[in-house]
């Protein structure tokens, strides 16, 4: 087994000393390595950094500090797919996973963003029940802030060639051919998470299969989503 720890400040948050230690162990005859990472986040206190804040404890290959996020990276073997797991910087506590890379939206002169990522059920070390992810149900389409689940729905289908990762992007009248960072100008400067609305989520899976999910209001849009027939789709609860 080898432990490597290290120490860095916060890139957003540089008044925060984190504490990173990865163990690793590599098993004879297999491919891949186990990785076990836990992360510390210690706050200034009286000219010290001693006051903890929050620990991450996930089983992954790499954690950095990701803006708003802390986020940690599992990388995909033997037919699994690499997971990316997003933590609030402020609180320690998870927000999404993802085997894509995470769309992001926002609005124009306000402080609201949001996250949209697909998780796939072919995540490497990903306790899929948990995740809200059962029999037949190939994927998780997630929309987040910096800190909470607002919306998510479940893409089902009986056919296991659609069950990698597909291409996420987002379209709208202004970015046609798909982008993953989306200003959101026709409601620039309307400060309510209501106004999120007017652009859709593309998934592009293999072999051209297709599925656009519109978001409205801050939500997923299930009565309009468009998907060919081999697919189905379901809103799950937020509550985790």
């Amino acid at each position: 087994m080898v432990v490597n720890t290290s120490f860095t400040f916060g890139s957003l948050y540089n008044f925060v000393l984190l504490s990173k230690k990865i163990e690793t162990r590599t098993m004879a005859g297999r491919d891949g390595a186990n990785s076990k990472l836990e992360v510390t986040a210690f706050g200034l206190n009286k000219g010290k950094y001693d006051k903890k804040l929050w620990v991450i404890k996930d089983d992954s290959n790499e954690g950095e500090d990701s803006y708003q996020f802390y986020k940690t990276t599992a990388y995909g073997c033997c037919g699994a797919e690499t997971v990316q797991r997003m933590y609030s910087f402020e609180t320690g506590q998870h927000v999404f996973s993802s085997t894509v890379e995470p769309a992001v939206v926002d609005i124009p002169n306000t402080r609201i963003g949001r996250y949209i990522s697909y998780l796939s059920a072919l995540a490497v070390s990903t306790n899929l029940k948990k995740a809200g992810l059962s029999k037949n149900q190939i994927g998780l389409l997630t929309l987040t802030d910096e800190h909470r689940t607002i919306d998510r729905i479940v893409i089902e289908s009986d056919d296991r060639s659609l069950g990698s990762s597909p291409t996420l992007s987002l379209v709208n009248d202004r970015n046609k051919a798909g982008t993953t960072r989306l200003s959101l100008w026709s409601s620039d400067g309307v400060d309510k998470p209501d106004a999120v609305r007017g652009f859709s989520v593309k998934l592009l899976f293999q072999d051209g299969v297709e599925v656009i999910v519109p978001v409205n209001g801050d939500k997923f849009d299930i009565q309009a989503i468009s998907l060919p027939v081999k697919l189905k789709a379901k809103r799950l609860s937020t509550t985790k």
